[in-house]
């Protein structure tokens, strides 16, 4: 019995075993707080305007921690209107070429995560998924003014980049666990991770998801829109060059970051997604791909812009925060008497070295019942 994976409505529990095969599944959920660079965001947000046919039905009620990724009302005019819950679903879905894979999509579970995992990977067997395909975000040591490079993880499959060569252990997320247990039973894992800009990891990085967006898609097989993040990444850019033009903390941070990256002519393990074709397609191709897309959009679908001034408040706090922090660590490299005598007591809140502030690390969003604690 499931507790929380069921048959759509209507479906009998083996119409899985029975139903359309899909030996892709491609595996997004987001997480706001961890989302970095918004990067899993604005990838969703391209993977809704696909042709999406439900698979299953996932009860997120006992999933979701509604203290921590509370749904929101829609207030107007002196009523709430509207309510939008946090959502997971399992979908049929067709690329823009019409090729077919399976999609999980949404809010990433708070709580049950070997429950969920146990029936996701049984619903996976049925429908004979022998691939898994996922990508997120990391913050890095990169400038906004070079290519975003990106992460491959592999398993039970070729491998698609050298290996990083690296020993860590670090928090996972609900697909790090289900990529794990779906390459434990002889699943192959695909994995892209995208550098984000420490300096912008708080902001929407449009040119990094529409890299990972990219690499997944070759990784895949698919064909997937890129359209709207390469002409967000456009604006970004532009805004970011003004920005840089008038704010000399920013232009001191990207000029060192572009000396420390062109010195190292790549990082081993990271690689860059591929350039576009530019071959041009034909008239019909254009039309057909014009209308399958806007038969897929939802016309009330809105693109969600953040106010430029408030962008531009929050990153140069940001930038006088991180020029702190590397002044501070200018000077440990003086003699440790010197810098014993010398160093003024750094008071609190200000970020050290490693842009932690006093008081211990940042505080982690509160899970479960252990929130009030």
């Amino acid at each position: 019995m499931n507790y929380f994976v069921y048959p759509c409505e209507g479906e009998q529990e083996d119409s899985w075993a029975s139903g359309e095969r899909c030996e892709s599944v491609v595996v997004h959920l987001t997480d706001p707080i961890n989302d970095i660079g918004s990067v899993s965001e604005l990838i969703a947000s391209q993977l809704y305007t696909l042709e999406l046919s439900p698979v299953a039905d996932i009860n997120v009620d006992g999933l979701v921690d509604y203290r921590a990724q509370r749904p929101r009302v829609h207030y107007l005019n002196g009523a709430l209107e509207d309510i939008a819950i946090p959502a997971l679903g399992l979908f049929h879905a067709k690329d823009i070429e019409g090729t077919s894979f399976l999609l999980l999509l949404g809010t990433e579970p708070d709580f049950c995560w070997q429950g969920l995992n146990s029936e996701l990977m049984a619903v996976f067997a049925q429908l004979g998924v022998k691939r898994l395909y996922r990508a997120g975000s990391v913050a890095g040591a990169l400038p906004h003014t070079r290519q975003p490079d990106m992460l491959i993880r592999t398993r039970n499959a070729d491998p698609v980049a050298p290996a990083l060569e690296a020993d860590v252990w670090y928090p996972a997320s609900f697909s790090d666990f289900l990529e794990y247990s779906l390459g434990q039973m002889g699943v192959a894992t695909f994995s892209v991770t995208v550098r984000v800009p420490m300096y912008i990891a708080g902001h929407h990085y449009a040119a990094g998801a529409a890299s990972a967006l990219s690499m997944l898609a070759k990784t895949a097989g698919l064909s997937l829109p890129l359209g709207d993040l390469e002409a967000s990444a456009a604006e970004e850019s532009e805004q970011l060059a003004q920005l840089t033009e008038h704010n000399e903390q920013l232009a001191e941070i990207v000029a060192a970051l572009e000396a420390e990256y062109d010195r190292a002519e790549g990082h081993p393990g990271l690689i860059q997604a591929p350039q576009h074709s530019l071959t041009v397609p034909s008239a019909d191709e254009i039309g057909r791909a014009a209308e399958s897309f806007l038969a897929r959009v939802d016309a009330s679908m809105v693109k969600r812009k953040e106010h430029a001034d408030n962008e531009q408040a929050q990153l140069t706090e940001r930038l006088k925060n991180m020029r702190a922090a590397w002044q501070h660590a200018s000077s440990g490299h003086r003699s440790g008497a010197e810098a014993h005598t010398e160093a003024e007591p750094r008071t609190a809140g200000e970020p050290d070295a490693h842009g932690q502030e006093d008081g211990g690390p940042a505080p982690q969003r509160p899970r479960g019942r252990h929130a009030a604690d």
